[in-house]
């Protein structure tokens, strides 16, 4: 049961298992996609589950499924061995900002960004995309849409990658495009208001105890 889950996930997530039964062991590696890291370990590329012979052989594939069902991630480590091959220093790709489509140019030592703000009746509202080459050949894309108003602030932040051989796999007209894959997004919230009262609550509470201190000293 535990190991056709494990070849479910991996079939899944795009990675690879490679399992060696020769006496006097079992040894199963479970190989992440290229460019990603395992989400349970930080930065391990390859999970290994090893159990010698005549042992049962269930908590194996059971710790490798518990391990994997946290999926993998983006690797970040810049000088990464493991990612050396096939990790370019430079990417050039097609990206539409402002319903215009430009093609961008990316080092793995520096990043590109966009970013425009528009004034509100209340506030503002502003939209930022910045465009980073990681290790692996991952190039991530983190697209964030927000403002502030008499309300308070938000922002919705989502991040997409794309793998360097996907990068004109796409089509818009005549342009080969990449195709993104969303990883995750979330949304940040600060109530301005609720902070202001609680700072004029304080402001009072300051006064009051200056002005019972003065009665006192009087």
């Amino acid at each position: 049961m535990n190991r056709q889950t494990v070849k479910r996930l991996a079939e899944k997530l795009g990675a690879t298992v490679r399992i060696n039964s020769e006496a006097p062991a079992l040894d199963v590696a479970v190989e992440a996609p290229s460019g990603f890291v395992w989400s349970c370990a930080g930065d391990i590329h390859e999970l290994i589950g090893s159990q010698w012979e005549g042992e049962f052989a269930g908590p194996v594939w059971a710790d490798l499924a518990d391990r994997m069902k946290e999926g993998v991630e983006p690797c970040r480590l810049g000088a990464c061995e493991w990612c050396k091959n096939g990790n370019p220093d430079r990417v050039r790709f097609w990206v539409r900002v402002n319903e215009t489509w430009t093609r961008l140019t990316v080092n793995r030592a520096s990043f590109l960004y966009w970013y425009s703000s528009t004034p509100t009746e209340e506030g503002y509202s502003y939209r930022r995309i910045e465009w980073r080459l990681l290790g692996g050949g991952m190039v991530e894309q983190t697209t964030e849409a927000g403002g502030s108003d008499c309300d308070g602030f938000v922002k919705q932040t989502t991040i997409y990658t794309c793998h360097v051989e996907d990068l004109e796999r796409g089509a818009e007209g005549d342009l080969k495009v990449p195709i993104w894959k969303r990883e995750k997004a979330f949304v940040e919230e600060k109530e301005i208001v609720k902070d202001w009262e609680e700072h004029l609550y304080t402001l009072a509470m300051l006064d009051a105890e200056s002005e019972a201190e003065g009665r006192m000293g009087a």
